[in-house]
């Protein structure tokens, strides 16, 4: 695009969705004010003139560079330059774009806050309740079978001469000892005699 020399005293116009933009020319116009583009397709720009102190960047593409200048000789005499202008300190987009984020941010983080509290509370209590339950169930069954396991006494008659809660009882008239012994001395039938597996004095 070749916008030179034209006596635009103006701004700069945006065009930056022009994809096809490659060369853009608005060298030696009057007065040139405004943001130079930001279109990254553009690889020669030029935005030099006599007064282009009102021109900044809000960034810098590759365009940025040398570019040829003609001196009052003409052509003939022309050099080239390599242009500065000044950064702009504040964008149109980016502060437009700063008020949007920051309510939509606000309002997600609050949704987002409450679905998690109300996803995570009743499981939470379902697993905690099924935990104690088991431990319930566990804690029971165990007592029991200690319980019935202490408390079960063989039935069935010793015909070894051995009585306690490993042979059972000794044989009718006979004592238990203390050592697990059947017998019907004061030995067997005296103290420690176990009047389960026997009978004592």
């Amino acid at each position: 695009m070749f916008l030179y020399n034209n006596e635009i005293s103006d701004a700069i116009p945006d065009i930056n969705n022009i994809d096809t933009l490659d060369y853009l020319d608005f060298s030696e116009n009057k007065k040139l004010t405004g943001e130079t583009l930001t279109n990254e397709n553009i690889a020669y720009c030029n935005y030099y003139g006599a007064n282009n102190d009102e021109i900044c960047m809000p960034k810098k593409i590759r365009c940025f560079g040398e570019v040829f200048v003609m001196d009052s000789c003409g052509e003939e005499c022309g050099r080239f330059i390599i242009p500065e202008y000044k950064t702009c300190s504040g964008s149109r987009k980016t502060t437009t774009s700063t008020d949007n984020i920051e309510p939509t941010t606000e309002i997600t983080t609050e949704v987002t806050t409450e679905e998690i509290i109300e996803e995570t509370t009743e499981p939470t209590t379902e697993i905690a309740t099924e935990a104690i339950t088991e431990t319930a169930t566990e804690t029971a069954t165990e007592t029991e079978t200690e319980t019935a396991t202490e408390t079960a006494i063989p039935t069935n008659s010793s015909t070894s001469g051995k009585c306690g809660k490993e042979y059972g009882k000794c044989q009718k008239g006979q004592c238990c000892s203390k050592y697990g012994y059947c017998g019907e001395t004061s030995a067997y039938c005296g103290t420690g005699c176990q009047s389960d597996f026997g009978k004592c004095n």
